[in-house]
């Protein structure tokens, strides 16, 4: 009899909790100014734009922006869609630049300033929570991650 209340116990305590862990864990889409021309990106390809690889929508550059305004978001993104740390991403993308050349992506420590950089820039795409992406008006989510 013991046992039996155990299990129900558990079973009405433990399952709602692992639910609603899973369902507070936050979504990350990658994001454009609302005018731009690119549609859709893949998490394959968003990688291959952060590692600085080039990439052309309407023969216009795409130029990624790295968030840095939430470390836990940064760190999703790093975990999901690099498969690396932020400090291996950081050796990697300057190795890449020191050998071949171009910029490393600028990170933006404030919200206001990624967001405006990516307002006006209609080729600039970064990532964030889907919950923020869907509060703004003149963005829009062109991938999921």
């Amino acid at each position: 009899m013991t046992r039996r209340l155990f299990l129900a116990l558990f079973a009405c305590f433990a399952l709602p909790t692992g639910l609603h862990a899973q369902t507070m864990e936050q979504s990350l889409v990658l994001v454009a100014s609302a005018q731009s021309a690119i549609q859709r990106l893949s998490p394959d390809e968003t990688r291959k734009l952060y590692l600085g690889i080039p990439m052309l929508v309407d023969s216009q550059r795409i130029r990624p922006l790295r968030n840095n305004t939430n470390l836990k978001v940064q760190e999703m993104f790093m975990q999901k869609v690099m498969f690396m740390s932020t400090p291996a991403y950081e050796r990697q993308i300057l190795s890449r630049v020191f050998r071949m050349g171009g910029t490393r992506p600028p990170a933006y420590a404030e919200l206001r300033d990624l967001l405006n950089a990516l307002e006006t820039d209609p080729a600039a795409v970064t990532y964030m929570p889907r919950e923020l992406a869907t509060a703004r008006p003149g963005l829009k989510i062109v991938g999921e991650l």
